[in-house]
């Protein structure tokens, strides 16, 4: 996963490439033009930390796998049969 504190061209592009999208796909979702993608993975623009930061945010989203829910509820003990005299 890439670090928060800035991202290389290489990451990024990984990043997007892991996540399945394309340049187009990803720039829809972080609402900016198809070639600012572009400029960002071909180090011709510095890639801005609010990118970075909802790119990290869609790889946990993406990596991450649901649990079960954990129940807090004590386990119920069986009755015991009456005992016969």
């Amino acid at each position: 996963m890439p670090r928060m504190a800035g991202m290389t061209p290489e990451e990024f592009r990984t990043s997007r490439k892991f996540l399945g999208l394309t340049r187009d796909a990803l720039a829809s979702a972080l609402s900016v033009h198809p070639r600012t993608v572009a400029r960002w993975e071909n180090s011709e623009s510095a890639i801005p930390g609010p990118v970075v930061a909802a790119l990290a945010m869609m790889l946990r989203t993406t990596t991450q796998s649901p649990e079960p829910p954990v129940s807090t509820a004590p386990t119920p003990t069986p009755a015991k049969p009456p005992t016969q005299r």
